[in-house]
């Protein structure tokens, strides 16, 4: 157990021996009467004593529950007891309540002879009495204590015990946490609260608890439950705000309390710090955040004439602003915070039933002014901002006081307030069904009944477009190899490998996709023989990509499309752009996908476009070659442009409006942000369960131009069809008031959502499903043969947060992977491992653990390599992961690891390394390395303040091939003394021998790790099953 002292311990250990020195006189007097009344008696020399005793506790004191108490005696004693359990009194040394002196509570004894503490079991406040009997006794002559002595004492918790334990009540009363979810978020606002330095009051605890425990939350939890963990933590701190006299007995009474007119406010203020530091810059935990601080106000107390007369919320929002403005982020990333934190505070509003609908439209009302002004003195984009703060106000049915709301609250973008578009697009789109393959087959027959109804829909279906941002080939899948199958083949009527997944895209009626990493994964001609025309399947659209040297990279001019063409003549090639015409009217379609990805995958000899020298590119860079082609199409007078990103970073695609102009929409891809709104329903399939939606669709922005554009995303695995249906005017340009919240979002590929817009699934989709299916479900068979381990907790396989921050998913694979080198070499430790996000595929759900699950959450089963770095190269691996990272980017070489644990402060210069590996600036991001025992114990120091404990120490690590050859410019390949040691090279061979996977592979890392550890229901995978320590810390 844990103590924390307070300073005020050190007046005890007073003397009682003194209360006993009558007592000792007079029994020395009897003695030497009685021996001179009897001569004839012998005379006994020996000197007796009567021991005593001191302790460190006093009459009248007032000490914090989890004190201990020592007792010094003044020579050794025998008899020294206690009770161990609570009920009647049987030790020498006894604990009562103040109130029942007859029922003992628990203690904990050491020491010996002369020297003993008592350490009772926490206490709650309250009055209690301490005893020590004269059961005592002298260890020499076996006298006893003269009489007993007794102490009556307070117990006053202090502010941070008392934050911590309504805490862990709190979280454990919601009943959506297990015992040690709660612990860990528990100790995790402990630890933050009680950082060297920081004041043991509300003002400090209830601020740093809340960032600890929310960081935690998001690096455990996900989707609902990590929702309505951060909701009921801030409900929970904010609560001991009320009545905050009882909490504390010293400096901290009443700080931080209602109607504490100085430190209120003030802590109201420092939550609006401590919501930017716990969401790292993310909007949509700044958003949430935002809303609970505001629609919890109620629990401190605060009354709704103390809440607008001394405008509270004001001051925690403009806090907050301020802050946001103080990290310096970018105009786009400013922009979208003050967005986040205004729906926020307005939905938080919503939230305080004490007030009056006048009192919250005045509250709203002065939200917008602020944050407005906020807006218009940093530069940032206002109207994106104004637009946020009408959209929330009229989802709350709030009138925000603009002009443009109604006493009722409506937002603008309601259909009675837009002048009639000249012409109206309904745009389909989805992306990205490389990842769960039994959801995705079992969901595509729904998918395309939704698909149907909207193409059949009376009002927009005539001028319909479905397009795809990549991720539709996986090389590592079952569907990719399905036609094998002479069932599938039956329907297919080819046998190339992805020929199934190009027979369902044609099915669906896709017009055109951009192109992705996993389409190249099996290498240029994997991806030529399953797309190009001649075959029985081609694919009947093009592949859209800022690439070029298709013909001389593919041997062929068959592969390279003709640029401009209408997207009919493109199909089974590769082009940068197309047009397709949409019910009369000509839409330009341009493809874009990140330029590292001849750094990620197989690209052969394709040269992507920017080829420039930093990387990876900016958006600005990026944008130079999308604007090129953008300018083509509008020279061909064509001013409807649809942009199809895969630029796996949905930050990027956001700030890609801003560098441009004449782009008008934007499908972005390969983030796996769930866009989605309050009317859309999330998806539920027997394999894959939504918790929530990452943030609203769609995303506006402005261009160069100051012209609307909006992005879009929806996740993957045919869950989601997007759907936008949205007017321009004679000019091309988007009317935003032309936006139906009812009419566009997400809509999930379920039963009830087809029926509500009265879908019927395509019958040449649910030929190709059955069969595809029967293939796919065999290799998930669940059976024992089949059946490598078991899983008791959900471990997500969340894109957002694998390529951010610490998740169990990637603990656990880096885990198995450096147990795995640990056991096929002899004389060799590794110490950490390494494992780059990208290459994590799906997450593991509760249950039997498959083959198939394997190969799916690890689809490109990379072989594995033993490396040797020193501190510094090891240093230098951690900048590399996180030099790409900011409040909103989702960079794909961010690392999941095992063994040790790091923090990284993003306010830092990060490294930036050219394309031909020339490192330009080593960067200063990490702060923090320390190796780490499984445990969570302290194992050794590597870097800490800038210092190395030594440079030059060598640690033995364990990584992908992929990084270990230098992917995704990974330093690794100018190693000092790599003594590098390849697993698959035909020297090692797994105990376990799984028979799917090659050893050496991390595929068999995995099975194997289950097969020895967690093999059965008894033995699965739990919390404590990871490595028991935060990983990666961000500063």
């Amino acid at each position: 157990m844990t103590r924390k002292k307070s300073s005020q311990f050190a007046r005890f250990r007073r003397l009682l021996a003194a209360s006993l020195l009558p007592t000792m006189l007079l029994a020395g007097c009897a003695n030497n009467d009685s021996g001179s009344s009897s001569a004839t008696e012998p005379v006994d020399n020996t000197t007796t004593t009567v021991p005593t005793v001191a302790l460190s506790l006093s009459e009248g004191d007032t000490v914090t529950g989890d004190s201990t108490i020592t007792l010094t005696f003044s020579e050794s004693v025998q008899g020294v007891s206690v009770d161990s359990a609570t009920g009647a009194c049987s030790g020498t040394v006894t604990l009562t309540n103040a109130t029942d002196t007859t029922t003992c509570l628990p203690l904990e004894l050491t020491g010996s002879e002369a020297s003993y503490t008592v350490d009772p079991t926490d206490l709650s406040s309250g009055n209690y009495v301490f005893t020590v009997t004269t059961g005592i006794s002298s260890s020499a002559s076996s006298t006893a204590l003269a009489a007993a002595s007794t102490v009556s004492f307070t117990v006053e918790n202090d502010t941070m015990k008392s934050v911590i334990d309504q805490l862990t009540t709190d979280l454990t009363a919601s009943g959506d946490l297990t015992a040690s979810e709660v612990e860990a978020i528990a100790d995790a606002a402990r630890t933050e609260a009680s950082n060297e330095g920081e004041n043991n009051d509300l003002l400090t605890v209830i601020p740093e608890a809340l960032i600890g425990a929310v960081i935690k939350i998001r690096a455990d939890l996900s989707g609902v439950e990590e929702t309505n963990a951060i909701k009921a933590t801030v409900k929970s701190l904010m609560s001991n705000a009320s009545g905050a006299a009882s909490l504390t007995n010293s400096r901290s009474a009443r700080v931080a309390a209602v109607g504490d007119t100085q430190n209120f406010p003030a802590l109201l203020q420092a939550l609006g710090r401590a919501i930017l530091t716990a969401s790292t810059g993310y909007t949509f935990y700044f958003e949430v955040l935002s809303e609970s601080v505001v629609s919890n106000l109620s629990e401190t107390g605060a009354t709704a004439a103390e809440i607008t007369s001394n405008n509270y919320i004001g001051v925690f929002a403009d806090e907050a602003a301020a802050e946001s403005q103080r990290k310096g982020y970018d105009k786009a990333t400013a922009t979208n915070l003050i967005s986040s934190l205004s729906t926020g505070v307005i939905a938080g509003i919503s939230g305080l039933s004490d007030l009056t609908a006048e009192q919250k439209n005045a509250q709203t009302s002065s939200v917008r002014t602020s944050m407005v002004a906020v807006a218009s003195s940093n530069g940032l984009y206002t109207s994106n901002i104004e637009t946020s703060i009408s959209n929330a106000a009229g989802n709350a049915g709030l009138d925000d006081g603009s002009s443009s709301s109604t006493s009722t609250g409506t937002a603008p973008g309601a259909s009675t307030s837009a002048s009639n578009p000249a012409f109206t697009l309904q745009l389909l789109h989805f992306s990205d069904v490389t990842g769960n393959e039994q959801s995705a087959i079992d969901s595509v027959d729904e998918f395309s009944a939704l698909v149907s109804a909207f193409r059949g829909d009376a009002n927009y279906g005539a001028n319909t477009l479905l397009v795809s941002s990549g991720g539709h080939l996986d090389p590592q899948s079952v569907r990719f190899t399905a036609a094998d199958n002479s069932t599938v083949y039956s329907v297919v009527l080819d046998t190339d490998d992805g020929s199934a997944d190009m027979a369902l895209m044609n099915a669906l009626g896709v017009d055109a996709v951009a192109l992705s990493p996993s389409e190249f994964d099996g290498g240029i001609t994997v991806l030529k023989n399953a797309i190009e025309s001649g075959d029985n399947v081609t694919a009947n659209f093009p592949h859209l990509s800022n690439i070029t040297n298709v013909t001389t990279a593919f041997g062929t001019a068959d592969m390279e499309g003709t640029n401009g063409v209408y997207n009919t003549q493109q199909k089974g090639t590769l082009a940068n752009y197309s047009v397709v015409s949409v019910g009369g009217e000509l839409i330009g379609l341009v493809g874009v996908t990140s330029p590292d990805i001849d750094n990620v995958s197989s690209t052969g000899t394709l040269t992507i476009s920017p080829d420039n020298d930093t990387l990876p590119a900016t958006a600005s860079d990026i944008a130079v070659t999308v604007q090129n082609t953008v300018n083509t199409l509008r020279a061909a007078e064509i001013n409807k442009i649809v942009l199809l990103s895969h630029l796996q970073d949905i930050a990027l695609e956001k700030s890609l409006p801003a560098e441009l102009y004449d782009v008008d929409i934007i499908v972005a891809g390969g983030s796996g942000t769930r866009m989605g709104d309050s009317n859309d329903t999330l998806f539920s399939g027997t394999h894959v369960t939504d918790g929530s939606f990452d943030e609203s669709y769609p995303y506006q922005t402005k261009d160069k131009e100051n012209n609307p554009v909006l992005v879009v995303n929806v996740d993957g695995d045919y869950k989601y069809l997007g759907r936008l249906v949205v007017g321009f005017d004679q000019s091309g340009v988007i009317q935003t008031s032309s936006l139906d919240s009812a009419v566009n979002g997400a809509y999930a590929a379920i039963s009830t959502v087809v029926s509500s817009v009265g879908g019927t699934a395509d019958s040449t989709v649910t030929s190709l499903q059955t069969a595809i299916k029967a293939v796919v479900d065999a290799a998930y068979d669940n059976t024992t043969a089949n059946t490598v381990g078991h899983d008791n907790i959900t471990l997500s396989g969340s894109t957002v947060q694998l390529r951010t921050q610490d998740t169990q998913l990637g603990n656990f694979i880096a885990k198995a992977n450096r147990w795995y080198a640990d056991n096929l070499t002899t004389g060799i430790t590794i110490d950490a491992a390494f494992k780059e996000a990208r290459g994590i595929g799906n997450g593991l759900a509760i249950g039997p653990i498959t083959n198939a699950d394997i190969q799916s959450v690890l689809p490109d089963n990379q072989s594995l390599a033993i490396l040797q770095v020193t501190a510094t190269e090891l240093k230098s691996m951690l900048e590399h992961s996180v030099a790409l990272s900011s409040s909103t980017a989702t960079p794909p070489r961010f690392l999941q690891v095992s063994g040790l644990r790091f923090s990284h402060d993003l306010d830092n210069k990060s490294r930036t390394v050219l394309d031909n590996g020339t490192v330009s600036e080593n960067g200063t991001r990490i702060t923090k390395i320390e190796l780490m025992y499984d445990n969570g114990t302290l194992r050794s120091s590597v870097f800490a303040n800038g210092t190395y404990d030594n440079a030059s120490t060598n640690y033995r690590i364990v990584t992908t091939a992929f990084l270990a050859n230098g992917g995704d410019l990974y330093p690794l390949t100018a190693l000092g003394n790599a003594s590098r040691i390849d697993l698959d090279n035909g020297s090692y061979t797994s105990a376990g021998g799984s028979s799917f996977s090659g050893h050496g592979k991390e595929q068999d890392a995995l099975a194997e790790y289950f097969k020895a550890y967690h093999a059965n229901e008894t033995a699965a995978v739990t919390e404590d099953s990871l490595d028991n320590y935060t990983r990666i810390t961000a500063e």
